[in-house]
């Protein structure tokens, strides 16, 4: 299961400001519904204009494009 989360700031890597709470706790939820490998891809800085989103949404295609399930999917 393919997990996308969104977020205006950053909450992994190097431009983290905050600790990441939410997938810790995601991960606990969906292996209660038995998902027990969520992969989670991460929307962040998306609060800092057009070209952060255009620069985040570029990059997470191209992370996609690794996985064969979005393969064919991603250069749409």
């Amino acid at each position: 299961m393919f997990v996308l989360v969104g977020s205006g700031g950053f909450h992994q890597g190097e431009s983290a400001r905050q600790p990441d709470f939410l997938t810790p706790y995601l991960r606990q939820l969906l292996s209660t519904l038995g998902l027990f490998n969520p992969h989670f891809t991460y929307l962040q800085g998306l609060v800092f204009g057009d070209a952060a989103v255009r620069l985040t949404l570029e990059d997470t295609r191209a992370r996609l494009s690794q996985e064969p399930l979005f393969k064919t999917l991603v250069g749409a």
